[in-house]
């Protein structure tokens, strides 16, 4: 069962970005990732034998087809695992490709093998989950040098990280 989860970023109050993560927003990614990537491999493929034929070399149809199709599924697949991968977690860390920005790299919310998403927690943290009634003090939870992962099945979590607030919840 898909139970998306929303991420959103706020910087001083001001809402910066809001990320959905979800199986189906998994599968789309990886979809499109996989056809763009099977497209630019096909494309190239076929230059090269158009290419071979205009200046007159003689190609090998059988062989050449047959590594054109598995290099084109190899990259496919690499497309999508890689795409199905990232799509899977909203990370956090000092990197240009990182979702937001903080000193220590961590995935903030994965979608864990079950299905359900989890929370990280690092030291320093402030903020609070909320899960049917309970409030829980994000700083209660936090270990020095640790990463401490809580369950999200249903609960709303602010943190606070410096100038910057994520907001996490189960999407609508």
């Amino acid at each position: 069962m898909d139970r998306p989860i929303e991420i959103v970023t706020l910087e001083r109050g001001v809402k910066r970005s809001m990320r959905l993560l979800s199986k189906r927003q998994e599968h789309l990614l990886g979809s499109c990732s996989a056809s763009a990537a099977a497209g630019v491999a096909t494309a190239a493929f076929a230059g090269f034998a158009v290419l071979t034929w205009a200046t007159g070399f003689v190609l090998h149809a059988p062989g050449f087809f047959a590594s054109a199709s598995v290099a084109v599924g190899l990259a496919a697949g690499c497309a999508w695992r890689r795409a199905t991968k990232r799509a899977m977690r909203y990370r956090i860390g000092p990197g240009v490709n990182d979702d937001a920005f903080a000193a220590e790299p961590v995935d903030l919310v994965r979608r864990r093998s079950d299905g359900d998403y989890e929370l990280a927690l690092l030291h320093g943290m402030t903020g609070i989950i909320e899960e049917a009634g309970v409030r829980r003090p994000i700083e209660a939870l936090t270990v020095r040098d640790r990463v401490v992962r809580v369950p999200m099945a249903g609960a709303v979590a602010r943190i606070e990280m410096a100038e910057t607030t994520f907001v996490v919840q189960p999407a609508a």
